[in-house]
C-alpha cells in the first residue's frame, strides 16, 4: 500500500545518501540485496522512513558527490561498474526525458525492475526529475502489479525489456531502460534544476 511504498522509498533514499557520503566505498547495484532481502524490503519491512537535510535532497547531494569524486566507483554489479560521473550522467539523461513527458512534483513513476544498474539509474532519475517512485516487485502476479499501478495513478513505468510481460494487464506507458536507451541517449547529461512545487 501507500505506507509500504513510502517505507521502501525511504530505504532506497538512505542507500543513495550513503553513496553520496562514501564515494570511495563500492556499492553493488540495488544495495547489495539478496533476493530474500529484496523481497522482505518490498513486502514486509516496517521501518521508519529516514529524515534527510531540509536544505538539500538526496539526488542533489549525489550530484555534488559526483562533482567531487567523479571517477570513484559508485556501483558494481557482476562485471559491470559505473563511476559516480557515469551514474550521474545516465540518471540525468533519463531524468531530462522524464521531465519532457510530464514527470515532476507529485507525479508518481512506477519502477518494475530486477536487481541491476538500470534499477539504480531509474531510482535516481525519478528523484532528479522531481517525481516520486512506486517500487513494484517483478514477482508479484501481473494483475496485482496492474492494480497497484492503476490505484496509484502512476504516470509512467520504468522497466526492463525482459519484464514487459509482467505489465500485460495495464495500459500505463512504459520505458525500458535497457531496450529504449536510444530514446534518451541524446538528452543532456547535466544536472537538472530542482522543480518548484
Amino acid at each position: 500500500g501507500e505506507e509500504q511504498a513510502r517505507e521502501i522509498a525511504g530505504y532506497y533514499s538512505r542507500v543513495l545518501a550513503a553513496m553520496s557520503a562514501e564515494p570511495d566505498t563500492c556499492h553493488e547495484a540495488v544495495c547489495l540485496l539478496s533476493n530474500d532481502e529484496r523481497r522482505r524490503l518490498l513486502v514486509e519491512l516496517n521501518e521508519t522512513t529516514a529524515t534527510f537535510s531540509e536544505e538539500k535532497c538526496v539526488h542533489q547531494l549525489f550530484g555534488e558527490r559526483a562533482e567531487r569524486a567523479p571517477d570513484a566507483i559508485a556501483v558494481r554489479f557482476g562485471r559491470e561498474e559505473l563511476s559516480y560521473r557515469e551514474l550521474n550522467v545516465r540518471a540525468n539523461k533519463v531524468a531530462h526525458h522524464l521531465r519532457t513527458i510530464g514527470v515532476g512534483p507529485e507525479v508518481l513513476v512506477g519502477i518494475l525492475m530486477d536487481r541491476s544498474l538500470e534499477m539504480l539509474v531509474g531510482l535516481l532519475a525519478v528523484l532528479k526529475a522531481g517525481g516520486a517512485y512506486l517500487p513494484l516487485d517483478p514477482e508479484y502476479p501481473p494483475e496485482r502489479i496492474a492494480f497497484m499501478i492503476d490505484d496509484s495513478q502512476a504516470r509512467v513505468i520504468l522497466t526492463q525489456n525482459s519484464l514487459l510481460d509482467r505489465l500485460s494487464d495495464t495500459a500505463a506507458p512504459t520505458i525500458c531502460l535497457d531496450a529504449d536507451y536510444s530514446t534518451f541517449i541524446h538528452q543532456s547529461g547535466e544536472d537538472l534544476q530542482t522543480p518548484k512545487t
